[in-house]
């Protein structure tokens, strides 16, 4: 079972009732996650998956992206760290 079969069945257990277009997302930022070794800008996502923030956010009752991390239990400590932020802060 791979990390986005995980990530599905931990929403459904917890009660979210997950459609065809949630699972959609969740694919797409795991396997940038996958990818690149953090998580993409909800930007990001919004240009993968063609909707706005406000859809993704309505869709998931919620963060999006906040949603995705809690469910496929990734480690976040690393993802600050390796996405750019600390160059930007000087």
């Amino acid at each position: 079972m791979n990390i986005v079969d995980k990530t599905i069945v931990k929403a459904q257990e917890e009660g979210f009732l997950l459609q065809e277009e949630h699972i959609a997302v969740i694919r797409d930022v795991l396997c940038f996650y996958e990818k690149y070794k953090f998580l993409p800008r909800l930007s990001r996502v919004c240009s993968i998956v063609k909707k706005t923030p406000a859809q993704l956010w309505e869709m998931f009752a919620g963060d999006p992206l906040g949603k995705i991390v809690k469910w496929s239990e990734i480690d976040t400590g690393v993802l600050a760290r390796d996405c750019g932020r600390r160059k930007r802060n000087g």
